[in-house]
C-alpha cells in the first residue's frame, strides 16, 4: 500500500495531474518522487496482493491492500480472494491518461446512440463499475537486412505510348521496427484489443508499482514466443508497405515484391531482436445476465472505445409492433397492388430477413470458436477447432465477402435482392411483354436462388453452434420461399391462396427476425469465461 508521508493516509494515481495523491490530506507527489524519498530498493520483483475469483479463476494484481467485490471479467458479484505475492515488474508502463468521468460519458453517449438497451446500461450506479486494468502486452523490436536487392519498374506515358524502365534498387531498412505490441493475457480477447488500439508507446515510461495505486492489473499467461509467426508478418508487411510509398512518391518506381510470405520474410531477413513486457491502460466494464457477459473496454491512454451492447427484447418488440401497425396504416391508406405482387415483395422480405440471418450466424460462429483470438488458442486451452484451422479461416474472411463491413455485406445484399431480381424481371417484361401476374411469379422464384444460398450458409456455421431452435429459424424463410414460388407456378385462381403464402412469408420474417436478435444477442455476449488453467507468461516469476 502506498502511504502518505504527510498524514499517513492512502494514496492513489491522479489521473488529471499524473501524480500520487492523497485521498485524506490531499498531497501530491510525483511517482519518481515518492520512490526517492521512501528509498524503496530498486529490485526485478515487487509485492503486491493477487485476487482470484473463484467462479472463472481470473487473477487481478494490486499493489494495494483492498477489497475486490466483483470480478471483472465473469460479472460474478462476490468477495474474490486474495494473497500476497512477489510479482516480476514489466520493463514499461503507458499511465492511465483518461479519467473515469470522461469514460462513463464516452460510454453514456454510446449506449445511448442503439434503441432498447438494457436498462443498467442507462444506469448510473452500474457505470460507476468501470475498473481501470493495467492489460499485459508484449512489444517486440524488429530488424531487417541493411541492404535488400529489388526490382522495379517506372511507368510513364509520352504521346500516344507508355513507357516502362526497369530499375535495379537498393532497398535500405536501417534502423530498428519497436515496439509491436500483442496482449499477453488470454483473458483479454484479441479481437477487443484490436478494437482500441492503437496506444503510443512514445508515451511509455519506466515501470514503478506507484502508477498501479488505484488500479489493477492482469496476469500475463501467454508465453512471450507465442506471437513470434505474426510479428514477423505483420513487421514484414509494414516494412513492404513503408517501402513501397515512399519510392512511389519520390521516384515513381513501382517495387516488385514476391507474393508468398515466406519468400518475403527470406528477402527482408525480417528478425526479432528483442521484447519487452508492458502494461496497458484499460476501463472495462461487465454486464451479466445468467450465463452471458458483455464487455465495454476503453483505451485508458486515447478514450477509443469498444461495447458489447445487447438488445432488451421486449423492449424492441414492443417498439417494432408499434412501428409495424403505424406503417401498415399508412401503406393501406396509400397503396394498392395485386395477391400476385404482395406474395412477391412479402417472399422478397423473407429472402432479406434469411440473408441478414446468414450473416449473423457467421459472426456469431466466428466469436464462439474464437477465430480472431491468437491469445485464446495459444495459451494452450482446449478448443474445438484447431489453430491452423482458425488461420485458415482467418485468412479467408480477409478476401471473402464476408469479411466486408457491415454496411458493405447490407448494401451487396439490397443489390441483390432489389436490383438483380427486379432487372431480370424487367428483362422478360420487355422480351416476352408478359402479364404483371407473370412478372411476379418470375421475380418470386428468382428469389429462390439467395434464398437458398443464405439457408446453406447458415447450416454451414450452424454446426459449431449449439443453440436450440437455430436450424429451424434458417428454415423458416426458406420454406415460406418455397412455398410462395410454388404458388406461382400452381398459379391458382382464388386470390386468397395468394395471402395464405403472404401470411406465411410474413410468419417466417417474424420467425427468423426473432432468431436473428437472439443470435445478435448471442454475438453481443459472451460464454462466462474460465481461467483455471492459465499458464505461461509470467508464471514464473510469481513467489
Amino acid at each position: 500500500m502506498f502511504t502518505c508521508p504527510s498524514c499517513n493516509g492512502a494514496l492513489k494515481f491522479h489521473i488529471p495531474s499524473q501524480k500520487l495523491k492523497c485521498e485524506h490530506c490531499g498531497s501530491s507527489f510525483s511517482v519518481e518522487e515518492y520512490g526517492l524519498d521512501n528509498n524503496a530498493e530498486e529490485t526485478d520483483f515487487f509485492g503486491a496482493s493477487i485476487y482470484t475469483c473463484s467462479n472463472c479463476g481470473a487473477e487481478l494484481i494490486s499493489p494495494d491492500e483492498s477489497i475486490v467485490s466483483f470480478c471483472s471479467y465473469c460479472g460474478s458479484e462476490q468477495v474474490l480472494e486474495s494473497r500476497m505475492i512477489r510479482q516480476k515488474k514489466p520493463q514499461r508502463i503507458i499511465p492511465f491518461r483518461v479519467p473515469k468521468t470522461k469514460v462513463k460519458e464516452a460510454f453514456a453517449a454510446k449506449a445511448g446512440s442503439v434503441y432498447c438497451v438494457p436498462k443498467e446500461y442507462q444506469d448510473p450506479s452500474f457505470l460507476e463499475k468501470f475498473r481501470g486494468i493495467y492489460i499485459p502486452y508484449w512489444t517486440y523490436d524488429v530488424k531487417f537486412n541493411d541492404s535488400i536487392p529489388m526490382k522495379g519498374v517506372k511507368s510513364y506515358r509520352r504521346g500516344d505510348f507508355v513507357y516502362e524502365e526497369d530499375y535495379d534498387v537498393d532497398l535500405g531498412l536501417n534502423g530498428v521496427f519497436g515496439g509491436i505490441p500483442y496482449d499477453a493475457s488470454s483473458a483479454f480477447d484479441d479481437s477487443l484489443a484490436d478494437e482500441i488500439a492503437p496506444f503510443h508507446l512514445k508515451k511509455m515510461k519506466e515501470f514503478k508499482p506507484a502508477y498501479l495505486a488505484g488500479f489493477y492489473a492482469d496476469s500475463a499467461d501467454v508465453d512471450v514466443t507465442a506471437y513470434e509467426d505474426a510479428v514477423i508478418e505483420r513487421a514484414g508487411n509494414q516494412a513492404i508497405d513503408l517501402a513501397s510509398k515512399s519510392c512511389a512518391k519520390k521516384d515513381n518506381i513501382d517495387l516488385k515484391f514476391p507474393l508468398k510470405q515466406e519468400e518475403q520474410n527470406a528477402l527482408l531477413g525480417t528478425e526479432i531482436i528483442g521484447h519487452q513486457a508492458t502494461l496497458f491502460p484499460v476501463w472495462f466494464l461487465t454486464w451479466r445476465k445468467k450465463d452471458r457477459v458483455a464487455y465495454a473496454v476503453v483505451n485508458g491512454e486515447t478514450g477509443r472505445i469498444s461495447a458489447d451492447i445487447p438488445v432488451d427484447m421486449k423492449r424492441y418488440l414492443l417498439y417494432t409492433g408499434l412501428t409495424a401497425a403505424v406503417l401498415f396504416l399508412l401503406l393501406n391508406f396509400f397503396i394498392s397492388t395485386t395477391a400476385q405482387t404482395a406474395l412477391m415483395i412479402a417472399s422478397a422480405l423473407s429472402v432479406i430477413a434469411a440473408l441478414t440471418f446468414s450473416i449473423q450466424i457467421r459472426k456469431l460462429h466466428d466469436r464462439e470458436m474464437h477465430i480472431f483470438d491468437r491469445g485464446y488458442f495459444l495459451s494452450r486451452r482446449d478448443t474445438e477447432i484447431t489453430m491452423e484451422k482458425a488461420e485458415k479461416i482467418r485468412r479467408k474472411r480477409q478476401w471473402g465477402f464476408s469479411d466486408l463491413p457491415d454496411i458493405v455485406q447490407n448494401i451487396l445484399i439490397c443489390l441483390l435482392v432489389f436490383g438483380l431480381a427486379p432487372s431480370t424481371v424487367f428483362f422478360f417484361i420487355v422480351i416476352c411483354d408478359e402479364s404483371p401476374a407473370k412478372t411476379a411469379a418470375i421475380g418470386t422464384m428468382i428469389l429462390l436462388a439467395p434464398a437458398a444460398y443464405a439457408f446453406v450458409s447458415s447450416l454451414i456455421y450452424l454446426r459449431h453452434i449449439h443453440e436450440k431452435g437455430t436450424a429451424l429459424q434458417a428454415l423458416a424463410s426458406f420454406a415460406a420461399s418455397l412455398l410462395a414460388a410454388g404458388l406461382m407456378f400452381m398459379k391458382p385462381v382464388e386470390d386468397y391462396w395468394y395471402y395464405i403464402g403472404c401470411v406465411a412469408c410474413l410468419a417466417a420474417v417474424l420467425i427468423t427476425c426473432i432468431g436473428l436478435l437472439q443470435r445478435y444477442n448471442l454475438y453481443a455476449t459472451r460464454d462466462i469465461p474460465a481461467f483455471f488453467q492459465r499458464k505461461g507468461g509470467d508464471d514464473s516469476a510469481k513467489e
